[in-house]
């Protein structure tokens, strides 16, 4: 045949059968599937009631029990050897499974069961092949070949999908999905067998990612970035991709704002206005939202004065000091200050002449005479300096006056 020597074709399943049933023949689970590897097959592996009817038809006559490729699996269900997907046709006998981790058949004249049993046990056994290259109408079996994106036991490892029907035992690569893992992801779609989906912040019309990692194929939408446009911006950072900073005027710790349109959260610093504070308060305004006027007391012919703290950028009006002009200077006040510290000095310099005059007059005239000149003309020269000074301090005060009534 086309299988070789005491193997039996099953054409549905493309599988080639051979029952082991000599008395010699008995080994252990374990050891059987070896012996069936070393015929470049495995256990038998029964997936519908007409394999089963087959399967049963070799051996109904030996009344015996046979090992197949069914065993104990890991999450707590049995499964056929290489495939851990859940088995869609069982033939257990309504007591089983019981307590054994591999499964064989028991073979009676009238029909067949399955049943759990010792592993370590000896019985006879089925091993299973492919077919070496059974021609079809559509081509030779052996010309088709498990796909590249079926899920892998291990680098290098062959036994990645069902021989019979393509369909991968261990699921898809990241990226494909399907029967035999040949459909790409949907463009919203990624990951092993496509379950994932594609961040919705992913940039374009139809937010497309890579089907493999969901790395977003345009970019993030506004405000946000990282590989898959899941990350928030970071602290003043806003736009697409999170490439645009925050304007400096935001108020608030780190100048913070909206990661979408770069609005800013606390609103403005002094001086500056806008959603985005990056508009400088319009002329004569002033201090935070641009609330405050400039003093009208500001020199020059706009009163200009800084956008933030209102301090006037040419000076104050006559008659005004402060950064913001808002200080009005009382020359009468200041007229008497002068007038005070000119009358105490003439009042000193009365006594100082007293003074003078009256060692003149203990002392013998001839002898105090040149003293008592130099102390007169000492006094008249004082005297006269306070009357100038006194005389242009009136002055500066009348003009000052004058001045400012005119400008008002």
């Amino acid at each position: 045949t086309q299988c070789g020597p005491f193997w039996t074709v099953f054409t549905p399943a493309r599988t080639c059968v051979k029952v082991y049933d000599q008395h010699t023949h008995k080994l252990t689970w374990n050891d059987a599937r070896a012996v069936c590897k070393d015929n470049e097959g495995d256990l038998v592996k029964i997936l519908t009631p007409e394999e089963d009817a087959f399967i049963w038809g070799l051996v109904n006559s030996t009344h015996d029990a046979f090992w197949i490729g069914l065993a104990f699996h890991d999450n707590a269900h049995f499964r056929w050897q290489s495939d851990i997907t859940a088995p869609s046709f069982l033939n257990w006998d309504s007591s089983q499974p019981g307590a054994g981790f591999c499964a064989k058949m028991n073979s009676y004249p009238d029909r067949s069961d399955w049943a759990s049993e010792d592993c370590s046990i000896k019985t006879k056994f089925i091993c299973e092949k492919f077919a070496d290259c059974l021609y079809e109408p559509e081509g030779m079996i052996c010309e088709k070949q498990c796909s590249a994106q079926c899920g892998r036991h291990g680098e290098g490892q062959d036994d990645t999908c069902e021989r019979r029907t393509g369909r991968c035992f261990l699921g898809c690569t990241p990226g494909y999905a399907g029967h035999s893992c040949n459909t790409v992801c949907p463009n919203d779609t990624y990951g092993a067998g496509c379950k994932e989906k594609c961040s919705p912040n992913c940039a374009g019309v139809n937010k497309t990612c890579s089907n493999i990692n969901g790395t977003c194929d345009h970019g993030c939408t506004t405000g946000f970035e990282g590989a898959k446009c899941n990350q928030s911006c970071a602290n003043s950072m806003w736009g697409p991709n999170c490439r645009e900073r925050c304007s400096m005027h935001c108020a608030g710790p780190h100048h913070r704002c909206n990661s979408v349109d770069g609005t800013c959260d606390l609103g403005c610093t002094p001086g500056f206005t806008g959603p985005k504070c990056d508009t400088v308060c319009p002329q004569l305004s002033f201090g935070l939202n641009c609330s405050q006027t400039c003093s009208p007391t500001c020199a020059g012919a706009l009163n200009e004065c800084a956008n933030v703290d209102g301090a006037c950028l040419l000076g104050c009006e006559p008659g005004y000091e402060g950064a913001q002009c808002l200080i009005t200077l009382d020359m009468g006040s200041i007229l008497g200050d002068y007038l005070v510290i000119l009358t105490t000095s003439l009042a000193a310099l009365a006594v100082l002449g007293a003074l003078v005059f009256g060692v003149v007059l203990s002392h013998k005239k001839d002898q105090m005479r040149w003293a008592l000149t130099i102390a007169l003309v000492a006094v008249v020269a004082v005297v006269v300096i306070v009357v100038v000074v006194v005389v242009v301090v009136v002055a500066a005060a009348v003009v000052v006056v004058v001045v400012v009534v005119v400008v008002q």
